[in-house]
């Protein structure tokens, strides 16, 4: 038996003041439209930016704060779409 399901692949990531970059992706079933894909941007700060809680989506920040000892100065709420995928 095949299934055939569809997905598209949400991608972003955490920079912070720094410089210092974290990746992340996140899979979801289902397709988006060329003019979904438009709006959901459109929905973004500036375009891009989004807090990830806000959209309940897992933060990668935290990542970052492993490698650093913690949190410091160059640290924000703010993280960017880089794409989609699929």
């Amino acid at each position: 038996m095949t299934l055939n399901v569809s997905y598209i692949v949400f991608e972003y990531l955490y920079r912070d003041a720094g410089n210092y970059k974290v990746f992340g992706e996140i899979w979801l079933t289902g397709s988006l439209t060329e003019q979904e894909r438009v709006e959901l941007v459109g929905s973004l700060e500036s375009g891009e930016f989004f807090v990830a809680e806000q959209l309940e989506i897992p933060p990668l920040c935290e990542e970052l704060y492993k490698l650093g000892g913690g949190r410091n100065q160059d640290d924000h709420a703010w993280h960017a779409f880089a794409g989609f995928r699929g």
